[in-house]
């Protein structure tokens, strides 16, 4: 039994075991021949193809001494060699070859099981004229059996994908680019269909210096002329609130006349409303946008999380309501991961994404965007962030952004952020301040009925007004006219009066995050069905958490509940939740939580958990880097140093190590790139690992991403 796979090069593996394949280049470039062309072939044949520059015999000599080679290699399937006096082939029972397969599959019109015996591109590594023609031919097969699915598929999504395989075969094509084009359009994703139009128009300048066909131009211009399908409002401004809205006058007037200037102008500008946590920023951003709704604008809401779980995570959320989520995926042709595509390419492709972002949105002017918790920003989110403050698109687009200024210090990624967009003078800050008296006995009338208790209130939560609202909320309630002493204390009493269940199924949700799946919850949880039901209307009955955006999810009604709820919990039982947690998620489907997965399992604190989060954590950091999102990248890699080091394995941080340097010369961050690298070598010289020596020496240098002068120090460490 010898199983052949010639998909990304040569692979062999016979009884179920992987063989080494021949040493020699010549040996091996004989075997992929002969696996990938069937029956007899010529001894003098083989040896003109393979040794074209030597006499006859010569090469005769040298195809004999390849095919005892082969026989060593190929073991006990060595019977699979079938050589005689005049020919050599590859055959026999049980024999495999993923190329066979697939053409085989193919001609039968079965392209399904085609692409399931050899979906990727063959004979990597392999430079003769006859594997360069191979591999071509491969590749227009490949893209024959991707369009067969493709145009049987009913499902668009499915299709889109099938095509952007076929454009990533070949990024200058031009048939499989216009189809993705037309296939996302007909999806009703115009604005990413038009992304990636521009995104093959520009590869087809860098790379040829062309513009696309006349057929490519027109259809982009119908695009560009058709009209934008309307966008839904989004669900948290539907949302009634339990109270009225009070205060916030001079605020709201700032709020209108930016929005007004920068229509005027139709240019770009972002506000931020700054202020502790509770005191109203969110709700005055959602009231400001209600009334830009109401007025015409196009409204989208983003959110940044304490722990994202996606790359750039509130434009991806904003996108998403336009139907423009393809706006935030790399072009096919922006695979980066490949140090040899060097720097340049990196910043290009990282430059495509964002342009093509900021195309989407344009596209959707007058734009209101309202970015919340932009204190949890990474530095990707803000980057993306100032390019479309600083595009030269007309507008108009403003960008409402919160932010706790509690929570910023002096080098917060957000803080050097506002610094820079504050010298392009386009930034606008608005501080909150605690509601007045006269707020909160409004407030007071609202839910009590009676504003006697105001004054007492309002000197208790300095006019915090989610202090405010959970004090009174708990008067409502309790009908005692004690006031708490903090807002922790106000949380508190509310959740004392809830079941055990709900108590419960609370804990796990404050585990779980701000925002979290309603199957994860109760896999969690671990309650009965008819329990987790129960406990869970409680809980949406007590105002704790409410439905999110999408329907399957649920929320935190404020960062601040989920908070006093952590507070509450003693380590041992975080220890216990989190490693729950990882389980549930795992069995919802790895791939999808795989960020959150590794939270969980880290938080777990054992050293079993550390090890799998670090595994976890390495697959959340690749595939980072395949988004463009190196800052990301960058910090899952150190998460994951993080984690190998709970288990006392730093010994195995080498390749950590170059992964974290390498997305830091990407983000552009060099120096702490060096520092990686340095560490990387400090740790190989301890171990006497040549190679990890001299790869974390290139990567000091700048080498494992773009040839550079070399400084002294580099010079000292290659040698």
């Amino acid at each position: 039994m010898l199983d052949v796979r010639l998909a990304a090069g040569l692979a062999l593996r016979a009884g179920g075991s992987e063989l080494p394949p021949p040493a020699s280049r010549r040996a091996r470039a004989v075997l992929a021949y002969l696996a990938l062309h069937p029956g007899p072939h010529a001894r003098a044949q083989l040896a003109a193809l393979f040794w074209p520059d030597v006499l006859d015999e010569s090469a005769r000599t040298s195809l004999r001494a390849a095919l005892t080679e082969l026989r060593r290699a190929l073991g006990p399937a060595a019977a699979h060699l079938v050589a005689t006096r005049e020919t050599v082939a590859l055959d026999g029972a049980g024999l495999a070859v993923d190329t066979r397969a697939f053409d085989a599959a193919l001609d039968a019109g079965e392209p399904g099981h085609a692409l399931e015996a050899c979906r990727a591109p063959i004979l990597d590594g392999f430079e003769d004229d006859w594997a360069h023609d191979a591999r071509q031919a491969h590749a227009r097969r490949l893209g024959e059996a991707l369009e067969q699915l493709a145009a049987e598929s009913v499902d668009p999504a499915a299709a889109i994908r099938l095509t952007r395989d076929q454009v990533a075969l070949d990024p200058l094509a031009e048939e499989p680019n216009r189809r993705l084009i037309e296939r996302l359009a007909r999806a009703g994703d115009r604005a990413a269909a038009l992304a990636a139009g521009e995104r093959f128009a520009e590869r087809l300048r860098g790379a040829l210096g062309i513009a696309p066909s006349r057929e490519t131009r027109a259809l982009l211009d119908d695009l560009r002329r058709a009209p934008a399908e309307p966008i839904p409002t989004p669900r948290a401004l539907e949302r009634a609130h339990g109270t009225e809205f009070v205060g916030r006058r001079p605020e709201l007037e700032r709020l209108r006349a930016s929005w007004a200037a920068v229509q005027r102008r139709r240019d770009r500008r972002l506000v931020l409303l700054a202020g502790e946590p509770g005191i109203g920023k969110t709700r005055l951003a959602h009231e400001f946008a209600s009334a830009a709704l109401a007025d015409g604008a196009t409204v989208l809401l983003g959110r940044c999380s304490e722990e994202p779980l996606a790359a750039f995570e509130p434009f991806a959320e904003a996108l998403g309501q336009a139907g423009a989520a393809d706006a935030l995926q790399p072009g096919a042709a922006d695979d980066t991961t490949a140090s040899a595509r060097g720097l340049v390419t990196a910043s290009l492709a990282r430059h495509r994404l964002f342009d093509g972002v900021d195309a989407a949105l344009a596209d959707r002017a007058p734009l209101l965007l309202v970015i919340d918790d932009l204190h949890w920003a990474d530095r990707g989110t803000l980057l993306l962030a100032g390019f479309l403050l600083r595009s030269a698109r007309p507008g108009p687009i403003q960008i409402v952004g919160t932010y706790r200024d509690t929570e910023l210090g002096r080098h917060s990624a957000l803080t050097g952020a506002l610094a820079d967009l504050q010298r392009d003078g386009a930034l606008d800050r608005i501080g909150l301040r605690g509601l007045g008296e006269d707020d909160v006995a409004a407030l007071a009338r609202s839910l009590l009925g009676g504003d006697e208790i105001a004054a007492r209130v309002h000197a208790r939560t300095g006019g915090n007004a989610f202090f405010v609202e959970e004090v009174l909320r708990g008067l409502a309630e309790a009908g005692t006219p004690e006031v708490p002493e903090s807002v922790r204390h106000a949380v508190g009493v509310r959740l004392s009066r809830l079941g055990d269940d709900a108590n419960e199924l609370l804990a796990v949700a404050a585990i779980l995050g701000l925002e979290l799946d309603a199957g994860a919850l109760q896999a969690t949880a671990r309650l009965e069905p008819d329990a987790a039901e129960a406990a869970l209307d409680e809980l949406l009955r007590a105002r704790v958490l409410r439905p999110a955006a999408d329907p399957r999810r649920f929320e935190f009604a404020h960062a601040l509940v989920r908070e006093a709820v952590l507070g509450e919990l003693n380590v041992l039982r975080r220890a216990r939740l989190h490693r729950r947690a990882a389980e549930a998620l795992t069995a919802l489907g790895e791939d999808r939580h795989l960020e959150e997965i590794a939270t969980h399992l880290f938080e777990a604190a054992s050293a079993a958990d550390a090890r799998r989060a670090a595994e976890v954590l390495v697959r959340a950091g690749r595939r980072a880097l395949d988004r463009l999102a190196y800052e990301d990248a960058a910090e899952r890699f150190a998460r994951a140093l993080d984690a190998l080091a709970l288990t006392d394995a730093e010994e195995e941080a080498g390749p950590l190590l170059l992964a974290r340097g390498d997305a830091l010369l990407r983000a552009g961050e060099p120096a702490e790139a060096r520092a990686a690298f340095a560490s990387a070598a400090t740790l190989a010289r301890r171990r006497g690992d040549a190679r990890l020596l001299g790869e974390a020496a290139l990567g000091f240098a700048g080498l494992g991403i773009a040839i550079v002068d070399l400084d002294a120090e580099a010079i000292e460490r290659l040698e």
